[in-house]
């Protein structure tokens, strides 16, 4: 299992393993998956706990989401907040990001369900072009 370089946390840069959830290619890791994945990826975090922005950070580093601008990940949790994904409670004065604690909401869910659905519905299309691909001579012509 890779190991990376993670920076941000108490102490410095510390080492951290990728989890499973990582995007992998035949030649090794993917550098930085696309941020469409973000979402999803937040959402599936906080189904197993509710977390504060900054652990939300740190775990989007695990898997393997390295911030291009500095916020995205805070960008985005506002975004789904909007939309009535994630529930925000703000510690203190709130006007931190880090001390918003933020927990999956109902839509939140419906919302990883229709992905999932998709990408199961996604993986059956390309296991057909795959095997009409291969069936017709693949890449090669004939």
């Amino acid at each position: 299992m890779p190991v990376v370089e993670r920076a941000g946390e108490p102490g410095g840069m510390r080492a951290a393993r990728h989890r499973s959830a990582v995007l992998r290619m035949d030649d090794g890791l993917l550098e930085t998956p696309s941020t469409a994945w973000l979402v999803p990826f937040l959402l599936l975090d906080l189904r197993e706990s509710d977390a504060y922005g900054h652990e939300l950070r740190w775990r989007m580093s695990d898997h393997g989401f390295h911030e291009r601008r500095p916020g995205t990940v805070y960008w985005i949790l506002r975004q789904i907040e909007g939309e009535g994904m994630v529930f925000c409670d703000r510690d203190g004065d709130g006007y931190e990001t880090s001390e918003r604690r933020y927990s999956i909401t109902e839509a939140g869910e419906s919302y990883l369900e229709f992905w999932a659905e998709s990408l199961v519905r996604y993986r059956e299309e390309i296991d057909l072009f795959s095997e009409v691909y291969e069936r017709t001579g693949g890449g090669g012509h004939k």
